[in-house]
């Protein structure tokens, strides 16, 4: 049964008369009728929706290219590799220091994917707060723990 504190803005419809709540992962099936009756309902504003949709898309190219321009760096725990990633999560550069060559080809190869990991993951946590700030400028709720 749904509860009374759903609001008609906070609905999701889906294919095959499914509709979702946003506040909640559960979907509900609705008879052709009751679907008619939502979408009916729903505030529609089809220039307002365009609108929306261009400003999403151009605040997501500009994101594209901030996030293109910075580098991210990670470093395997002895600081003898370094991996630069840029914003959009692809590899830049690689720098091995004589040591690491040293140490030979299984301690290098661990080395390198250590430095790997730890650069793709501040790429990551770099896009994850860009989509953020992106999200509260759009004035859209739920998605600060990306």
């Amino acid at each position: 049964m749904l509860s009374s504190q759903i609001s008609l803005t906070n609905i999701n419809l889906k294919k095959n008369n499914l509709f979702q709540c946003a506040s909640t992962t559960r979907s509900y099936r609705l008879s052709e009728a009751r679907r008619s009756f939502l979408i009916k309902a729903l505030p529609f504003d089809k220039e307002k929706l365009e609108r929306a949709r261009k400003q999403v898309a151009e605040n997501t190219r500009q994101i594209q290219v901030e996030l293109a321009k910075k580098q991210y760096e990670g470093f395997d725990a002895n600081e003898t590799v370094r991996v630069v990633f840029n914003g959009n999560q692809v590899p830049v550069s690689v720098e091995i220091t004589e040591e690491a060559y040293q140490k030979g080809p299984e301690e290098l190869s661990k080395r390198i994917t250590e430095a790997l990991k730890n650069s793709h993951h501040e790429s990551v946590e770099g896009l994850k707060t860009a989509m953020t700030e992106l999200a509260r400028k759009l004035g859209i709720q739920g998605l600060a723990g990306l």
